[in-house]
């Protein structure tokens, strides 16, 4: 593979800017996250998401996106071979990310979001 870029900490202002300079973008997390953002805006940005079954990860990307087992350096080599070997499978891990990325749209989770303090309120004048 060529051009492979490691970056670690990225702040969040800078985030975004680099998602246009990548093809994929992978998520090694060995600590459990309680929701894992970034992955939702880079499916969003178009990007596939390889990540290690970390926590929030696997809620938030679950099957539209690669899993590695975490500390697998041979299986992770592994999917990024594959995916750059296969094109069609790139842009089948494109279009799952985007479709999951719009599962998560803040105007959906807002809706949900007043539906339930609404149901709350209810149940609460209730008692």
């Amino acid at each position: 593979l060529k051009n492979v870029v490691f970056k670690e900490q990225v702040p969040r202002d800078a985030l975004i800017n680099l998602f246009n300079e990548f093809d994929l973008i992978v998520f090694p997390s060995i600590a459990l996250e309680a929701f894992s953002l970034t992955t939702i805006e880079a499916q969003a940005a178009g990007l596939p998401v390889a990540y290690a079954l970390a926590g929030g990860i696997v809620n938030a990307v679950g099957d539209s996106g690669m899993v590695i087992e975490p500390n697998t350096p041979q299986q992770l080599a592994k999917v990024l071979d594959d995916i750059f070997r296969e094109p069609t499978l790139l842009r089948q891990y494109q279009m799952k990310g985007y479709e999951n990325a719009l599962n998560f749209k803040m105007s959906k989770r807002r809706e949900a979001l007043f539906r339930i303090t609404k149901d709350l309120i209810k149940e609460k004048a209730k008692l």
